[in-house]
């Protein structure tokens, strides 16, 4: 049942498209009336707190639009009460109310309805709405606005909870009609009984968001009272209409009324109403307040608007208007009647007194007429001297007029003559002027032009001596560019041609290393295989020498191995001598490439230092020329055909002493560098200093060109070679004589 109303209440909101709706709307909200019967359960609870809370809203809403209008009016309702009936929402919607201990003993799954009432009795005991006698034993009575109801807590707790069993929803779920399982609700998985909302928990949810939405509308009340049970017509229950204006609230909002100020009268009306019980011919409001004895703010306040009257007030100064009605009414009978009399009474007076009257009136008429003659004869003269009067002024006015008019037209002839003599004047003199304005003019147009023309010339011998300037300016700039990128170009070919020269003498010194390492690996190699060739001999001939000598018949023994070992002997000697040979081939490659190396190095070397220092005698160069002058074979003290000196060149002897003399200077030169000797300047510039010399050495500030030629050597770097090729001359600064 529940889902279906729900259904119903979904389905007419979707056909009255009630979510669409935009701008104003009239929503009508009708409910159960109070409810009191001998038996009252949780239903009639719940319906109680709809129409208290809506009657908390009445009472507010009626009461508050009371005592605004009141304040808009400037009137002091400070002491204005209102019927409040919170406390009688709070006992029951409070947590620690009615509904709130409900929920709390629903949730305690051995809850009972008796301890609701006892935990209720403990609670809110004490609360004026709330009253439980002795003698209540399931029972207890809240004190609403309409009365006093008397509540059963019987299945209080079981209708706050409506439970349906499981097995019901599914037998609902497995109905054919397809209208009825959508409005089963799902079966809660839930082992919590405090999972599902109550009853009271929902109807109170409802019910806040139903107030909520009310106080925000202009709401309207309809009270519908029964005149009668029996629902005849032209019959009246006075009490059972008391009983039901009574449980709507309509004695209440009495009451509310009654309580502040019911009656409201606009100004100008309560004036002209009420302005009959006072005397004053131009009465105010506070002077009929004071007339009716109702001054006092307690009965009767004074708005901007209106006027705001207690009951008893509007009362009493309504039987103060119906005397002083009647009281003037009796005025003014008097007065009409009195005004009829006086007419009758002189009807029969001018009947009676007809000829006397006639004859008086006709002798009245006459003095009348002569008086009016006589009037009238003094008027006539009296005019007549005033037109003679006009006449002459006329006259008088005239001929000032006329002598005025002759002294202004004079004055206006002589203004004109002064005038027109002027403008004359003027027009002539702007004459003069125009006419030497216009030669000035045309003279200072005509310096302007020669000025102009001037300035032109000047501006073109200007504008050509600057076109030339620039022309300059341009082609000095035009050859500096020029001057500095064939420079850049000169520089760019010279450092490739320096370049490509290093890449030469690396390459050549790179093959000539290369072939030095050959050679003395070819050299090592060679000595390796003649040690073991010797150790090998070695061995087989301490094996056949101790087999010789364990032979028991050393003759058949020698002759054996003599015969054996004689053939291997020979070989022996044979690869020892090769080896020798071959050896001694490659030691002489090694020293004549070595020696050419360094003969080419010692000559370019000459090139630069001229006048070497002689080398040292105890070196190991010396050794090594003594032992290679051993290992030259000689014929004699002569020269033999054979020599270098016989084939008119340099002979071994002069290039091993080259080489050496180069070789030692180069090794002193790296001795010297190591040690940290030369102290370079700021301007890079070395100044050197020999520690052997007896007087110290100040050197001079060599160039960058200079100290590379300086300190390379022929040895040291390929730069230096380069540039010992590239120049082909000696130093401008060349080194000490002992370096």
């Amino acid at each position: 049942y529940n889902g279906m109303f729900g259904w119903l209440v979904d389905k007419s909101n979707v056909m009255c498209d009630v979510e669409g709706i935009k701008g104003n709307w009239i929503g009508l909200l009708d409910i159960f009336g109070f409810e009191d019967f001998e038996f009252n359960s949780f239903e009639q609870l719940c319906i109680n707190l709809a129409n208290e809370t809506l009657q908390n809203h009445y009472n507010n809403y009626i009461f508050k639009k009371d005592m605004e209008e009141c304040r808009a009016e400037g009137v002091c309702v400070d002491d204005v009460k209102c019927p409040d009936n919170s406390e009688c929402l709070k006992l029951i919607v409070d947590s620690t109310g009615i509904l709130g201990l409900l929920d709390d003993e629903c949730k305690i799954g051995t809850g009972t309805d008796e301890g609701f009432l006892e935990k209720l009795t403990s609670m809110c005991g004490k609360n004026p709405f709330f009253e439980r006698k002795p003698m209540m034993k399931t029972s207890f009575t809240v004190k609403h606005y309409a009365g006093n109801v008397t509540y059963q807590v019987k299945n209080f707790l079981e209708k706050n909870r409506d439970s349906l069993k499981d097995q019901v929803k599914e037998i609902l779920l497995q109905s054919t009609v397809p209208l009825i399982p959508p409005l089963v609700p799902p079966i809660d998985d839930s082992s919590r009984p405090s999972a599902k909302l109550t009853v009271s928990a929902f109807f109170s949810r409802q019910l806040k968001d139903l107030m909520e939405l009310i106080n925000s509308t202009n709401p309207h009340w309809i009270r519908c009272i029964k005149p009668h049970p029996a629902k005849k017509a032209r019959m009246f229950d006075g009490l059972s209409t008391s009983n039901q204006l009574e449980s709507s609230g309509v004695l209440g909002t009495v009451k509310i009324r009654k309580a502040g100020y019911p009656v409201r009268i606009l100004l100008q009306k309560f004036t002209s109403r009420y302005v009959v019980i006072t005397e004053s011919a131009s009465p105010v409001v506070t002077d009929i307040l004071a007339a009716g004895g109702i001054a006092d703010k307690a009965l009767a306040q004074v708005g901007t608007t209106k006027v705001f009257l207690k009951s008893e007030a509007y009362q009493k100064i309504e039987k103060l208007r119906e005397a002083a009605v009647v009281k003037w009414a009796y005025k003014l009978q008097r007065f009409c009647r009195g005004y009829q009399g006086r007419k009758v009474m002189f009807a029969k007076f001018v009947e009676k007194n007809r000829e006397r009257l006639l004859r008086e009136r006709k002798e009245k008429e006459e003095k009348e007429r002569a008086e009016r003659e006589r009037l009238e004869a003094e008027r006539r003269a009296a005019e007549e001297r005033e037109r003679a009067a006009r006449e002459a002024e006329e006259r008088r006015r005239r001929a000032e007029e006329q002598r005025l008019l002759n002294v202004r037209n004079k004055a206006a002839t002589c203004l004109q003559r002064h005038v027109r003599g002027g403008l004359t004047r003027i027009r002539i003199f702007r004459q003069v002027v125009e006419q030497q304005r216009a030669v000035f003019e045309m003279q200072r147009e005509r310096q302007m032009v020669d000025e102009r023309q001037g300035v032109t010339e000047v501006d073109i011998v200007r504008l050509k001596a600057e076109r030339q300037w620039i022309a300059w300016l341009n082609e000095v700039d035009q050859l500096q560019r020029y001057m500095e990128q064939e420079a850049q170009r000169r520089e760019g070919k010279e450092e490739q041609k320096k370049r490509i020269l290093r890449r030469e003498v690396c390459r050549a010194e790179e093959k000539i290393r290369r072939e030095l390492t050959l050679d003395e690996a070819m050299a090592r190699q060679t000595i390796v295989t003649k040690c073991a060739v010797v150790a090998k001999h070695k061995e087989q001939q301490a094996k056949a020498l101790a087999s010789f000598r364990a032979s028991a018949s050393g003759a058949s023994h020698a002759k054996e191995a003599h015969r054996r070992f004689s053939p291997q002997r020979t070989a022996r000697q044979q690869a020892s001598a090769q080896a020798q040979a071959s050896a001694r081939r490659n030691d002489q490659r090694t020293d004549k490439l070595l020696a050419e190396y360094a003969l080419n190095r010692a000559r370019a070397f000459e090139e630069y230092f001229p006048n070497p220092p002689p080398p040292p005698v105890d070196t190991i160069s010396a050794r090594k020329r003594s032992w290679d002058d051993s290992r030259t074979p000689t014929s004699g003290a002569g020269v033999t055909s054979h020599s270098p000196a016989a084939r008119g060149v340099r002979s071994p002897q002069r290039d091993r002493e080259l080489f050496e003399r180069s070789k030692n200077r180069w090794e002193r030169q790296e001795a010297w560098l190591d040690s940290n000797e030369a102290a370079v300047t700021r301007d890079f510039g070395v100044a050197v200093h020999d520690p052997s010399a007896a007087q110290p050495f100040t050197g001079q500030p060599l160039a960058h060109k200079a100290i590379d030629d300086a300190y390379a050597g022929p040895f040291r770097t390929p730069q230096a070679a380069v540039t010992a090729l590239e120049s082909r001359s000696p130093p401008k600064n060349p080194l000490p004589a002992y370096l």
